[in-house]
């Protein structure tokens, strides 16, 4: 362990999941360093999670589109490591293990830490220090956080995380909801229909059925479906199913910032989510969240914290980790038997119960 170490930074650049599971872990470095600065090498898409959080000084931008293109590279990557000199830091914390994010990590410091075993083993050549993590049973929240604290060489925990409330983000929360009518006294469930896998996305079919038996036992509650733009077909399609309460649905969909929908989670009742960035949030937020799983293992990603439900298929192919099912060309109805073997009943009671908490 370094010592007299005055700058620190952080290397997790995406997806929005995987910045959640890194929290923290960051909890613990600045309990090791509390008067150090710490930055965070970050994709803008996933910045405002981090605006957040009261322990970052500093996001330097990791801009991996403009790095992509032929035209802009250059001018992206001098601006990039310009700044990571600036930095002067003292250590690296490389929580993404892939080749790209070691180079960078050793272009902003030699004194770079990282996983002994990570996602891609050349990373480890860029590691001053390889941190070795028996990882093969632990949620990816637990791997960062014992890495660190073997780093450190103190006792394994994994330290409560507060979102604090941001102000202009709330801002944008009270607009968002104020044109679709939702005042401050209506009670809602988030609604998450995306995810970045195909395999992910549960059928529109299943959130309306689950929307329908719940409004039936409160007719004044809403369903509202955040996202993404490229989530709103399904968003609609819930909307449309849920008849006929359908005018208790009603999607936000593309038309808030991550951190505009941090904080409209934030005022949920619940979150009825598939395996996505939204319901790592949710879950970090403590609110009551209820999680789908089929081609990934809940036990490793899911959400994370004492008052979550995880839901996960009792199918032979389950935890494949596969984005795009094979079985699914052979089936009529195009419906994965990950999906259809969760029990929308299941779902509702546990809704009913834990929303009542």
């Amino acid at each position: 362990m370094k010592k007299n170490v005055k700058r620190i930074l952080i290397v997790k650049p995406s997806s929005l999941g995987d910045v959640v599971h890194a929290l923290p872990a960051l909890e613990i470095i600045k309990e090791q360093y509390p008067e150090a600065k710490i930055d965070w090498l970050v994709n803008p898409l996933f910045a405002d999670v981090l605006e957040f959080s009261t322990q970052i000084d500093n996001i330097v931008a990791f801009n991996r589109k403009k790095l992509g293109r032929f035209c802009s590279f250059v001018s992206e990557f001098m601006s990039l490591l310009s700044e990571l000199k600036r930095g002067k830091y003292d250590i690296v914390f490389d929580f993404q293990g892939l080749f790209r994010s070691a180079i960078f990590s050793r272009l902003a410091s030699k004194n770079v830490i990282g996983f002994s075993e990570p996602r891609e083993k050349i990373s480890s050549w860029f590691y001053r220090e390889k941190i070795e993590v028996d990882a093969k049973e632990l949620h990816a929240i637990e791997k960062n956080c014992l890495m660190v604290c073997n780093y450190f060489n103190i006792d394994f925990h994994v330290p409560k995380v507060k979102l604090v409330d941001a102000a202009n983000f709330s801002s944008e929360a009270d607009n968002v909801l104020s044109e679709e009518e939702v005042s401050n006294s209506d009670q809602f469930i988030a609604i998450v229909p995306g995810a970045r896998w195909q395999t992910k996305v549960w059928p529109p079919e299943f959130f309306a059925e689950v929307i329908k038996k719940l409004a039936q036992k409160n007719s004044k509650l809403k369903f509202i479906c955040v996202g993404t733009f490229s989530d709103d077909e399904n968003a609609q399609l819930i909307k449309e199913l849920s008849a006929p309460f359908a005018d208790n649905v009603i999607s936000v969909t593309g038309k808030t910032t991550v951190g505009g929908m941090i904080e409209i989670l934030r005022r949920s009742k619940g979150v009825l989510t598939n395996d996505s960035g939204p319901m790592h949030i949710a879950a970090v937020l403590n609110i009551p969240t209820f999680a789908l799983f089929g081609p990934t293992d809940p036990a490793k990603t899911g959400p994370f914290g004492e008052n979550t439900f995880a839901y996960l298929a009792d199918v032979k192919c389950h935890k494949c980790l596969k984005r795009w099912c094979p079985l699914a060309e052979n089936k009529n109805d195009g419906n994965l038997d990950c999906h259809s073997a969760i029990n929308v009943e299941s779902v509702v009671r546990d809704m009913s119960a834990g929303l009542t908490k």
